[in-house]
This record gives structure tokens, C-alpha cells and sequence, in this order.
């Protein structure tokens, strides 16, 4: 989950040479729910954000299919609260398999996810409020016919390990900042809106 330092939601780590897969070796901020009989879930985590340089969706779908297994979105990188390596946490899908599935990742512009953000309220007394991702889902596509480039940007993955002790002492601290190396086998794309019939 995004920002799990802040986000309150216990942060796990596994120590063992053994295992072939599960949690990774730094602490990070790892939760699981599956459903069953074609039901969708949403969840989702509040914070506080101290970047938002570049927003993130990150989509698992299955590569035959191309029906999505799971999406992600922040205003930061799932590496973010989760030990600032993006090199240990490129995405935020662990373990998956990618003979089956694959990840897209969409950023959109600070003026569409403005956009989709109006999008998430409901006038009606009598519906919920939608989620990001459920406007997300419900009203755009993923448009794999564009070819945006990859974040070329540093954006925010952490506070430096002291910054504790700079609060203390009334210090100004300055976030640590990193370029997001892509990973291989991901599939860069953008979004439109879906054709209303």
C-alpha cells in the first residue's frame, strides 16, 4: 500500500534464505484480499502525501484474457514508505507471474487526475462516492495505441534517516528524491475515456 509508514498498517519483513517467494527482505507494507464468484473489491488507504511529482496507476491484468487482476494508484511511488528502493519495490504487485500476467503502468497529467477526482463525487444522496480506481475502471480504457515515455523526473521515495531528530530541532528536511528506473517487461500506456453509446 502507499505510504505505509504513514498510513498506520503494520510494515513486515522475512528473513529466511530459504524461501522462494513472499515478503521481502526490508520492511514494507504488504496486505492480500481475494475474492471469489466474479465480485470486484476496492480498498483503500488515506495519508499524507509529501510528494506527488508524479502520479502512479500500476494494472495486473492477464496477458490472454486481458481482464485486470489488481490496480494501484498514488500521487507516489509504491516504493515510497516502503524502504524508498525502487529497485526493491518497482511495483507494487509482489511474486506475480509474468509467463501470465503483465503490468501497465499509466501516470496521468496532474490535469487529468484533477479531472478524475470531480469524477469520484456523487450529487445524489442516495449513491456512495466512487474511488479513484473505480472511476478509473467504470469510465476510462487503457489506450495502448499511445506510447508515453517513462517518468523522467526525480520524484520523492522517502525522508533521510535522521529526519526525526531535524524535526526536533526544528530543521527543515528535505525529502530524499530518485530516478525510477523502469522495469523491464513493463508496458507503458495512457488512458481515455470510453465512448458513451
Amino acid at each position: 500500500l502507499k505510504g505505509g509508514t504513514v498510513g498506520n498498517y503494520y510494515q513486515a519483513s522475512l528473513l529466511d534464505p530459504t524461501a522462494d517467494d513472499g515478503l521481502t527482505t526490508s520492511y514494507a507494507t504488504i496486505i492480500s484480499y481475494r475474492t471469489s464468484g466474479g465480485a470486484t473489491f476496492y480498498a483503500q488507504q488515506r495519508y499524507v502525501t509529501a510528494s506527488g511529482e508524479v502520479h502512479w496507476v500500476f494494472v495486473l491484468r492477464d496477458k490472454i484474457t486481458k481482464d485486470i487482476i489488481s490496480m494501484w494508484q498514488a500521487p507516489d511511488h509504491p516504493c515510497f514508505g516502503n524502504g524508498g528502493k525502487p529497485l526493491l519495490t518497482p511495483y507494487p504487485f509482489l511474486n506475480y507471474d509474468s509467463n501470465s500476467c503483465e503490468i501497465i503502468v499509466i501516470n496521468p497529467s496532474k490535469e487529468q487526475i484533477l479531472e478524475m477526482q470531480q469524477k469520484t463525487i456523487k450529487l445524489s444522496e442516495t449513491e456512495p462516492d466512487r474511488c479513484l480506481l473505480q472511476v478509473i475502471t467504470e469510465d476510462y480504457i487503457i489506450d495502448e495505441t499511445t506510447k508515453p515515455s517513462w517518468p523522467d523526473i526525480p520524484v520523492t521515495v522517502g525522508l533521510p534517516p535522521d529526519w526525526n531528530e531535524a524535526w526536533l530541532s526544528l530543521t527543515p528536511v528535505q525529502p530524499i528524491k530518485k530516478m525510477i528506473p523502469k522495469p523491464d517487461k513493463i508496458i507503458v500506456a495512457s488512458l481515455k475515456l470510453k465512448k458513451i453509446a
